[in-house]
Parts: structure tokens; sequence; C-alpha cells
């Protein structure tokens, strides 16, 4: 197909569109973008295409064309003025098909260089995959209950407004108990004597066996009175579509029963999936902290790629970048990417980020900024625009000429934002979604980015939109290597972090049911 598009292409136009690197760059430089950008495509597409934990049995996601594309997006502003961006042997050859469209650096033939970096990276995804989610491919050739293992769980919990079947002579009322079927699967609850409103707390949770291939069907429960001498009577019924039912998370619901006459029935349900959600275990640390590192170095790479080149549109990059990385490994580290997040979270408690994992997360972060500031440092000098410097600084203001923003202007725009971004993944990644039809997350992401292209479009021009302590340390130490230095690099890492555990505070005040109480008893695992 890449073939045939190219020669197409040639005798439409007369001519080979150019393959080679551009402007002022090398060989290296060309090929360490096709490099680590079509690992990331390849990279993405495993991990939301591939992965069990992303795509469990009868709910996989529907985001992977959106991680995928992102991956493109980002790159394509990121090193389309460096290689352009093709991070496709199909349209490598296509677009130089005729041997004659090189840009005049090594030859016309060096696009079969192009071919060789580019599997490089295709080969490279594979071995990050494996090591983001070691465990899932653990759990597929035979974790804890084996693959494809489901079951349902059922907790009956309580019955209100019940009719009386009995014959109320002596002051009696029903005596009520709960059966629970699922095909030739039944169980039933205990008997509660003289009660039209019973809770169970006892023998009321079951655990029904699913196919590992087809729907789960329908769970019919019937609340009935128990009668020593004429025949048990119906108190209402209900059926309940096992198809809506969240994966490794309790659903509670309360229904009106079928013939109750208003009585209700409250229940709580799980699907376990087994290994199709890479067995129910979490990823280990090690996983987690590589996602963290993988995640975090596009992202700043994505950033200072586009800085060092002047993109108009570093915010849009950035923000596709990150959405990408988050659709991509988000099950794993939570998609931080970003130590204000990480602050955040683990200021935010419910055990969603302890803070030993923060400060694995930390330094991870940190170190993936500081990587890529190397690797852009690089890439600035040999860039057309090596002799302009970029630095964390205040903008040129707008209002008047020859002046720049106070840091009064810098404090407001950097914390207001990252602040906004940090509340954003506490309120979308760390709460848990309304029952649906799927389990899915897909909104997160698209949420989180928006935020990067909202603060970056808005404060750019004021202190650059960074909102990431990571991106900070990244861009200093590519300043400091040219010659600059790092005066402002712990300004506005306090700048941001302040940002963070404002986001904490107010989640704290805006969530508050997220820290009630629970009876865990209700959703324990059993």
């Amino acid at each position: 197909a890449g073939l045939i598009a190219g020669w197409v292409y040639w005798l439409t136009f007369g001519q080979a569109a150019a393959v080679g690197p551009k402007t002022t760059f090398g060989w290296f430089h060309a090929g360490i973008s096709e490099l680590f950008y079509t690992a990331m495509i390849a990279f993405a597409h495993l991990n939301c295409a591939a992965s069990p934990r992303n795509n469990p049995k009868f709910d996989q996601n529907s985001f992977f064309g959106l991680a995928i594309g992102f991956v493109v997006v980002a790159a394509g502003y990121a090193t389309g003025d460096v290689s352009g961006a093709l991070l496709n042997p199909a349209v490598t050859l296509g677009l130089d098909v005729t041997g004659a469209g090189g840009t005049g650096k090594g030859g016309p033939w060096w696009r079969l260089a192009y071919l060789a970096f580019q599997f490089l990276g295709a080969g490279l995804a594979p071995l990050l995959f494996h090591l983001c989610r070691f465990r899932e491919a653990e759990n597929t050739r035979g974790g804890p209950g084996g693959p494809g293992t489901r079951s349902l769980q059922v907790q009956v919990l309580s019955a209100t407004n019940l009719a009386n079947r009995d014959s109320g002579l002596l002051g009696d009322v029903s005596d009520p108990y709960v059966t629970v079927r699922l095909g030739l699967q039944e169980y039933r609850t205990p008997t509660i004597n003289n009660n039209l409103n019973p809770v169970w707390s006892t023998g009321n949770t079951f655990t029904f066996s699913l196919p590992e291939e087809g729907e789960p069907g329908h769970l019919s429960l019937e609340v009935l009175n128990d009668n020593l001498v004429v025949k048990e009577q119906s108190l209402g019924t209900l059926a309940v579509d096992l198809r809506h039912v969240s994966h490794n998370e309790w659903r509670r619901d309360r229904d009106i029963l079928v013939g109750g006459k208003g009585g209700e029935l409250q229940y709580a349900l799980r699907i376990n999936a087994g290994s199709d959600l890479g067995g129910g275990r979490k990823p280990s640390l090690p996983s987690m902290v590589a996602s963290e590192f993988i995640g975090t170095f596009i992202l700043c790479l994505t950033v200072g790629l586009n800085v060092v080149m002047k993109s108009p549109v570093t915010a849009w990059s950035a923000a596709a970048a990150l959405m990408s990385m988050i659709y991509s490994v988000g099950s794993v580290s939570g998609g931080h990417f970003n130590p204000a997040v990480t602050l955040g979270a683990v200021l935010s408690g419910r055990g969603v980020c302890p803070v030993w994992h923060g400060m694995f997360y930390w330094s991870v972060q940190l170190l993936a900024g500081v990587m890529a500031g190397l690797l852009v440092s690089d890439f600035h000098q040999e860039g057309p625009y090596r002799f302009e410097p970029f630095d964390l600084a205040p903008g040129k203001s707008v209002q008047a000429a020859g002046a720049t923003y106070s840091w009064w202007c810098v404090l407001v725009a950097e914390g207001a934002f990252t602040f906004m971004l940090a509340f954003v993944v506490l309120a979308v990644a760390t709460t848990k979604p309304l029952p649906g039809p799927s389990s899915q997350n897909f909104q997160f992401a698209l949420a989180i980015g928006s935020c990067v292209t909202a603060g970056g479009f808005a404060v750019g021009a004021v202190s650059g939109g960074v909102m990431n302590p990571a991106v900070s340390f990244g861009v200093a130490v590519s300043h400091t290597l040219n010659h600059g230095h790092l005066y402002y690099c712990m300004t506005y890492t306090l700048l941001e972090l302040f940002g963070g555990f404002l986001a904490a505070v107010v989640f704290h005040v805006t969530h508050a049911k997220e820290y009630r109480s629970k009876e865990q008893s209700l959703f324990s695992s059993g």
C-alpha cells in the first residue's frame, strides 16, 4: 500500500517526497527521532490493544485509536522539522519510492537508514511493554486461577417494605429469605423471622462460576416467605443483566421487586475477571516506576523538542503525548508523569499513592526530565535556533514593549494551572466512575490532556505554561548545557508543587464522600 501510494504521488506531482534529515540536523538526530516515536506508536498499540488489563473479556477498550493517533500528533509537531516524523516503514518507502527524493544528506538510499531506525523502535516497544506489564504475561501463561477464569460474587444486603404474607393473628409477619440463581447454580440466604425490613450480615455472600466464553447471562433473585405449614410464597423477584456489571469492582444496587407490592431489595455484584485483568493482581512497584519513567521521558522530550524548534503549538503536542501515555500505562502506575500530580495524589490519601510509592515516582520523574533535557540540549545545539537561548523566566509582556511579566504573574499562572491539572487528575483518575455498560474510563486522559492544552495556550506567553517540575528540570538542564543557568528552576518547581498541594486540599473539600467511612465488609474481596 505504501509503495502504491508513493507511485501515485510521484505520477501526480512529478517528484518523490524528500526523505532525510531536515534543515541543520544530521542522521543521528533524525534516527533518534524516528526510533523513539516509532517505539512509542508500537508501545501505545501494545498497551491499549493487546494488554489484558486494558481489555478484559466482554469489555474491550475503545480508546486505543486515540492513544496511537495522539503519538503521531505529538511526534509530528516535535520532530516534523527534524526527521519528517515518518514513523512507519510503509510511509518511508512510499514517500521515496523512486529513490530520488532525498534531502541531499548522504544520498537517496539513506532512506534505508530510516527503515533501520524504525525497525529498532518496533523492537524496543515489546521490551518496554513487558517491563511495564510482566505480571500480565505471567498470568496469561497461567497465573492464579488460570487464564480466562471468571466468577460472579453476589451479596444480598437487605430488603425493605416487604409484603406481609402471614395471617398476623398472633402478630406475626413474613419470614423472608432470598434465593439467588444463575443457570443451574442456586443459593439461599438464612431466614429472618418476623421482619418486613430484613438485613443479612452472615450467609449472604455467594460465588458463581461463569463460562470462559459467551455472555454471562441473567441473575435471578427471589424473596420468599418461609412457611412450615403451607407452600412458601413469593415476595417479589428481580432479574439482573450481568452484561452491565463492572469487572473487579463492586456495584451496589437497590431495585423494586417485581410482584412485591413496593418492596425493594438491596444487593451488590462483582465479576472477578481472573487473568483477564492481570489476574486481579496489582502491578508491581518496578512496573509502576518503569511506566512513570517512560511516560515522563516522552512528555519532557516532546515539550523540549517543540520548544527548541519554536513550535507554535507546543501545548497541543505536549497534551497529545500526555494523553497517549496515560491511555497506555495509566492502568499500571496511575499515569502521573508529574511530581506535582504525585504530591497531590499522596496528600489526597485513600491509599491512592502511598508515600513510599510517591518517593519512587518523584525520583524517576525527575530523572526522566533530566535525561530528556540532556537529549534536547543536543538537538538545540544542532538546530536552526542554536543561538537563541530558552529558559525558565517570565515571558515578554504584550502590554508594554520591552518589558516582561512580573513574578507575581508567573506565580499565579504556574500555581493556578498546575492546581487545575492536579485537581482534574484527582477527580477523574482516582475516583470510581459511575456504573455504566463499560468499566473502561474513556474520558479521563482527554480531561487531563485538555488541562495541558488550556494551560499552555492561556499562560504560555506569561510563564511558559510548564505546570510540571519534571519538565522544569528538563528545560533547566538543557538551558544550562547551552551556557545558561539554573536560577529559576527551583522557583518554578516550588510554584508547581504548591499547585499540587492546593489540589489535594480542595479535593478533600469537594469530594468529602471519598473520605466517609465505608462498610468495608460489604465490599470485601471475600
